[in-house]
């Protein structure tokens, strides 16, 4: 029988055997390719899931953020209202002082006016009277005179 090892020619059962060896050398290679491509599965969800946990950890930061910019804003609205609102106030006050003390110079005017109206009429009267009783003495006189000529 000649020497298997020397034999050039490969005997069937030699072929089975190294069929064998290589459906079981792929069959590992499967595996670990299946193992390396799993890993590396677990490996990209693991990354994606960070990914994803950190994208809404900024966003949530965002969110606040913009909340806090928002009521900073409203704040800043809510105290220029305030301000304008005191000074409209202010305004308003000194505008109400200002008609106030217009009205008061106008009634000191109209006592004023008063006061002289009344005084000149006072005099007009005086006048009046004056006249009157020269007018009385004139014709007391003018009758006295009548009278002593009529007689």
């Amino acid at each position: 029988m000649p020497d298997a090892r020397s034999d050039p020619v490969m005997h069937e059962s030699d072929m089975k055997l190294l069929r064998s060896e290589l459906s079981g050398l792929d069959e590992r290679t499967r595996a670990e390719i299946q193992a390396v491509k799993e890993r590396v599965e677990y490996e990209n969800r693991c990354a994606m899931e960070r990914v994803q946990a950190e994208n809404r950890s900024a966003m949530e930061r965002v969110q606040a953020d913009i909340l806090e910019f928002r009521a900073y804003m409203k704040e800043r609205e809510r105290l220029y209202r305030e301000e304008r609102n005191e000074q409209k106030a202010e305004q308003d006050k000194l505008h109400h002082a200002r008609m106030a003390a217009q009205d008061l110079s106008v009634k000191l005017q109209l006592e004023q006016m008063e006061g002289r109206l009344s005084a000149q009429i006072a005099q007009l009267r005086a006048d009046m009277f004056r006249w009157m009783f020269v007018m009385l003495l004139t014709q007391l006189g003018f009758m006295l005179t009548a009278m002593n000529l009529l007689r």
